[in-house]
């Protein structure tokens, strides 16, 4: 079921006008037939007491058009999801696929996503669920999608799922997800890099390139444009400012034929996993 959205969230409004990336554009309403395209998906038709259930918000973006990664950009600000869910149930997420380097005219230096992007959440539900109930889950969605222009869009979702005594088989939504979560590192379990003082070399064996896409936690990298991408098996990172940390995701490169792997990395103390989503 769709909902929608009456206006375009402050965070929104305050990060466009302070990033000036619709300064020159015109106005425009949120249409019939978007750029972007959105829609909640879940893994299963239906869920038991105590399941953890995968579910997804699935964006179709326009062709030659992108989105922003929620990290580091230097215009547009990342897309945003806040989530409602009843009581008694927990969420973990959004978990988001790696993005892309965008580099446009001028050295401007996006993280981004084209075509499709499907975000992940998991819902861990209360054993004590009736059987025959519906446990509805709201999203509340801002994103600004940009080619030659820039357009902000917004939009709100709910996701029902029957709660019942067995187990449903995946839906065809699972390749999406699937497909999702190939490109999400594992968040529990991210990767240790030692600064030396502000500099970090990291160097992955048998790597062809490797790539850096810090996430809103993270110091600003110096020259991250040329910085945060090398060809070979070696990345060094300075960190500025007074308390330099590193944190956001690694993207290496082994061969033409080969996929890339992804890592989360931090400078930080590695927490202890997120309960329950062990």
């Amino acid at each position: 079921m769709k909902r929608k959205s009456p206006q375009m969230s402050a965070l929104a409004v305050v990060t466009l006008v302070a990033s000036g990336a619709l300064a020159s554009q015109p106005a425009a309403e949120h249409t019939e037939d978007p750029l972007v395209r959105v829609r909640a998906i879940s893994m299963s038709p239906s869920a038991m007491p105590g399941q953890r259930v995968e579910v997804g918000i699935h964006f179709e973006i326009a062709d030659g058009w992108h989105t922003y990664w929620p990290g580091q950009n230097d215009t547009g600000f990342g897309t945003t999801i806040e989530v409602k869910a009843p009581e008694g149930v927990q969420v973990s997420g959004p978990h988001w696929p790696a993005p892309k380097r965008h580099v446009a005219p001028g050295d401007i230096l996006d993280h981004v996503h084209e075509g499709s992007v499907t975000p992940i959440f998991y819902l861990n539900l209360p054993q004590g669920l009736e059987i025959g109930s519906t446990i509805t889950i709201d999203f509340d969605l801002a994103w600004l999608v940009c080619k030659e222009m820039c357009i902000p869009g917004w939009e709100s979702l709910s996701l029902s799922i029957p709660v019942t005594q067995t187990d449903a088989p995946p839906q065809t939504e699972g390749r999406i997800l699937a497909e999702a979560r190939a490109r999400i590192p594992d968040w529990r379990r991210p990767t240790r890099i030692q600064l030396d003082g502000s500099t970090a070399s990291i160097t992955r064996p048998g790597a062809t390139a490797i790539a850096f896409y810090p996430d809103e936690a993270s110091g600003h990298v110096r020259d991250l444009l040329n910085a945060g991408y090398a060809e070979g098996d070696t990345l060094t990172l300075t960190v500025e400012g007074d308390d330099p940390r590193l944190s956001g995701v690694l993207e290496v490169w082994r061969g033409p034929d080969q996929p890339s792997t992804l890592e989360q990395i931090t400078s930080g103390a590695i927490a202890a996993p997120e309960s329950p989503f062990e």
